[in-house]
């Protein structure tokens, strides 16, 4: 394979099947001399064949100072205040930060970042006029924002740039569990196929029952009772029939083929038997609202979501909604804090619907043991509340020309969903260097000093 080095001035816009994520992150961080490993800033020739990097041109911000409004929201941002009366924060290791970073080194500019007045986003006043964030941006007094959802109140006063999907809301509940081993012996058939089964029995046994009757009348033998074909075509499934009550050919008839359908039925049941006793079934875990609603709607069942949430994006997602199962979900809801939540789940028949990345961070940290074990299971199928996370920029900011292209590329790459699981991970290692599972309330916020208002 052969290198030959491209002499240019602008930011090489790559393909990652050719240099690989980590190979692009050493170019956005400006290393000049890449290793052996790394084909940065390079064209691979090979035989018979060329793969040739693309050159961006971008406009340099020439040394321009942005001024940023923040709200924590760990993963996306997070901080530490300077303690000075002008609102400036340190950054502390986030998505926002990593992008930030990128984008100055190599736009060309300088950036200071400000907490939000009263700490939150804001809210409309009957003026149109909001406070907060989102009115720092309205009145120009900042460039962006740091890492929010969007929603359709901030796009009436704001530009916004993707960053990354949206934060979902799911459901969290107990692990399944092994069944009650006292139901093995019914749990090769369904409950339908049982019902099946037993109705078969008492229509056969009155069926053989009412044709010796009427034979028995016709030739004046001996009366035999209902009871006995019942015994018998129960006996005859367990594979220990009594003596044959029939005495002409349409019972014996009618004998045949039931013993015919006991052995189908018994087979079955054996065969069933063994495999559930090899491999013990679990109970089925709690995925969607749907399920939700199908094991809790008969009562007996609870549901709670933060507070906090139930104001914001994911409150008004199911205040708002219009299809059955999230009314019904809505109907029931209760306000519980996280960490009394998880207590309360631990008792039985009790679910907690919270932000998806909030409880890959919490759980980790809090509640796994050294086997990676832990006793909560988070659904897979999560939904989400609001379009996409990214950042804000007042109206008419001619900032976008530069910032989206290298934002685009940076999602193409994969980094952007590189670099947010590796902000998780660091996040988890240092909770679970510092804090304990019985002292959750504490350490929850170590995890989230966010205001949970930036949904």
């Amino acid at each position: 394979m052969e290198l030959q080095k491209v002499e240019c001035g602008y930011t090489v816009g790559v393909c990652t099947a050719v240099m690989g994520r980590q190979a692009f992150e050493f170019l956005l961080a400006g290393i000049s001399t890449p290793s052996p490993y790394h084909t940065t800033c390079f064209q691979v020739k090979k035989t018979k064949q060329t793969i040739r990097m693309a050159i961006y041109e971008l406009v340099q911000l020439k040394g321009h100072r942005l001024r940023v409004e923040t709200i924590a929201l760990f993963p996306f941002m997070d901080y530490k205040a300077t303690g000075l009366q002008d609102r400036s924060v340190l950054q502390k290791d986030s998505l926002n930060k990593r992008v930030l970073e990128v984008l100055a080194k190599k736009l060309n500019f300088t950036y200071v970042i400000y907490e939000a007045p009263m700490r939150t986003t804001g809210v409309e006043d009957k003026n149109g006029n909001y406070n907060g964030l989102m009115g720092q941006l309205q009145r120009e007094e900042a460039d962006l924002s740091s890492i929010l959802a969007l929603t359709l109140f901030r796009f009436k006063v704001a530009d916004f740039v993707r960053i990354c999907p949206t934060d979902k809301v799911t459901v969290i509940s107990l692990k399944p569990t092994l069944l009650p081993q006292q139901l093995a012996l019914v749990r090769p058939f369904a409950g339908e196929v049982w019902f099946g089964v037993g109705i078969g029995v008492v229509v056969w046994g009155i069926t053989t029952w009412s044709l010796q009757w009427l034979w028995n009348r016709l030739v004046g033998r001996l009366r035999v009772h209902l009871s006995t074909f019942l015994l018998y075509g129960w006996g005859a499934l367990t594979e220990q029939p009594p003596l044959d009550p029939s005495v002409n050919l349409s019972g014996q008839m009618l004998v045949g083929w039931w013993l015919v359908f006991c052995l189908i039925i018994s087979t079955g049941f054996k065969s069933s038997l063994i495999a559930h006793l090899t491999v013990q079934g679990k109970t089925k875990p709690i995925e969607t609202l749907r399920d939700l609603v199908e094991v809790g709607g008969g009562g007996g069942w609870r549901w709670a979501m933060e507070p906090i949430l139930l104001k914001l994006a994911p409150g008004k997602y199911f205040s708002q909604a219009t299809d059955p199962i999230t009314m019904e979900v809505n109907k029931r809801m209760e306000a519980m804090n996280l960490d009394q939540g998880l207590k309360e789940m631990l008792k039985g028949r009790f679910v907690m619907i919270q932000s998806e990345m909030q409880m890959q961070i919490i759980i980790p940290s809090l509640y796994t043991d050294s086997r990676g074990q832990n006793p909560y299971y988070v659904s897979k199928k999560g939904f989400s509340t609001a379009p996409a996370f990214g950042w804000l920029f007042r109206r008419g900011t001619p900032l976008l020309k530069s910032l989206r292209p290298l934002i685009r590329r940076l999602d193409d790459t994969g980094l952007l969903s590189y670099w947010m699981d590796k902000v998780k991970q660091r996040r988890v290692t240092e909770i679970r260097a510092v804090a304990k599972p019985s002292k959750f309330t504490e350490s929850l916020k170590l995890v989230f000093e966010a205001h949970l208002d930036t949904y």
